[in-house]
């Protein structure tokens, strides 16, 4: 999976929450605590996050169930359910990916059994319907109905262009 770009933030979840009864360096450690989790995939360990905050801040927002450790790592848990969620939803777009991508390719291998498998005419059919494809395009810019040759007076041709499209 990719870099993960950004993490949901609710700020009202931040306002009423826990957070909000720190001090302003707590809370900004915090944020900085969680940006470096986020951006190490969720593996973080004790020793680097001692060395991005002051050690008061990590105490604090240890004491305060913010952060959790098992000594060796750092946990934030809503970060961890994020992440979850993430993997979760990465590994449906390959599997569904994968499904699409099969389908196309088998269209393709079954076209190209089809043009691989007809005869010198088959292909010299799928050649006139280009051609049938482009006089339709030119009788469209040359504005024919039928026999009769539409002509807007708001719209003016010059020799020229009117010389190659009647080749």
């Amino acid at each position: 999976m990719k870099e993960l770009p950004y993490f949901k933030f609710y700020p009202s979840q931040w306002i009423t929450g826990n957070i909000s009864f720190l001090s302003y360096e707590e809370q900004g450690a915090f944020m900085k605590a969680c940006c470096f989790y986020w951006a190490q995939d969720c593996k973080l360990k004790t020793q680097q996050i001692k060395r991005i905050i002051p050690e008061e801040s990590y105490n604090s927002l240890l004491d305060n169930g913010l952060i959790k450790s098992d000594g060796e790592y750092i946990n934030i848990s809503w970060l961890d359910s994020q992440l979850k969620e993430r993997k979760k939803r990465h590994e449906a777009n390959v599997k569904n990916g994968k499904k699409g991508g099969l389908i196309s390719a088998e269209l393709r291998a079954s076209n190209q059994a089809r043009v691989e498998g007809g005869s010198r005419a088959g292909v010299e059919g799928d050649s006139s319907i280009k051609i049938r494809k482009d006089k339709i395009r030119k009788e469209k810019i040359k504005g024919v109905v039928g026999e009769k040759e539409f002509t807007d007076p708001n719209l003016r041709i010059d020799d020229e262009l009117k010389n190659l499209l009647k080749k």
